[in-house]
């Protein structure tokens, strides 16, 4: 568990609070993001964690995130899977844009909706 003492409770996250507490985001988005095939689920690799604000260095309500997934040749239907949603209705859309070689997906992951095929 990250160094609770940085935490002020304005629930935004600064750049304090995300260097404490990035084990563990990381290993939630590890949990709750995942990517599925015929062949089972794909591990999270590269992951890397900033603030939406990251340029400014002010806190930020949101954060970005980015990682892969690597493929096999051989993957069959892939599937997207999350149920990284906030509580108020602007944080329950997730964005995800997705690439393998020169196809490129954008997709929208909503509570309601919260797994997508990539690449159909």
């Amino acid at each position: 568990m990250g160094d609770l003492t940085v935490d002020d409770g304005d629930g935004l996250v600064s750049a304090a609070e995300l260097r404490s507490h990035y084990k563990d985001i990381s290993a939630d988005v590890q949990r709750r993001l995942q990517l599925r095939s015929g062949a089972g689920s794909l591990p999270l690799e590269g992951l890397l964690i900033n603030s939406a604000n990251d340029h400014t260095g002010e806190p930020s309500a949101q954060l970005v995130v980015m990682g892969r997934f690597a493929l096999g040749s051989e993957q069959g239907e892939l599937r997207i899977r999350t149920s990284l949603f906030g509580r108020i209705e602007t944080e329950r859309k997730l964005q995800i844009v997705a690439r393998r070689g020169a196809d490129s997906s954008v997709l929208i992951l909503t509570p309601k909706h919260p797994e997508r095929t990539l690449f159909p």
